[in-house]
Order: structure tokens, then sequence, then C-alpha cells
């Protein structure tokens, strides 16, 4: 049984959120808990040293895959 109960794209959604939230380009949105651990688990996200969210390569890596990236 799966851990969580995604609907397709959301995981992209919210990883192209993280990554805009820490280029700081647009305005800040909150990602729901869910999604931060489940990308964390996924190591796609990590927190940097003041505990802000960000894109690892495999993240970017993810992004660029699904062609919705910028990075």
């Amino acid at each position: 049984m799966p851990l969580h109960n995604f609907k397709k794209g959301e995981l992209g959604h919210w990883l192209q959120v993280v990554a805009d939230n820490s280029a700081g380009e647009k305005e800040y949105e909150p990602v729901p808990a869910e999604f931060v651990d489940a990308l964390t688990t996924l190591r796609c996200v990590k927190r940097n040293d003041a505990g802000l969210l960000i894109v690892t390569e495999k993240g970017r890596l993810a992004l660029h895959m699904d062609g919705s990236g910028e990075f």
C-alpha cells in the first residue's frame, strides 16, 4: 500500500513551488507538510542551514525531465 495517495502531477507542482520559493522571484507559497515529507523522502528537496527548503540535484533533474521546471 502506498504511503501517499497523490494525484498525477502534484509532486511536480510542489517541487516547482519549492524551486520558485528558493529563487525568490515569485511570492512565497507555503508547501503542505505531506508534500515536504514526500519530496524529502525522494531526496528532491532538503533543508539548508537556515532551515529553508531547497531543490537538490535530483530535484533539478526531475524538474528538467518534467519539462515544467526553469532550473
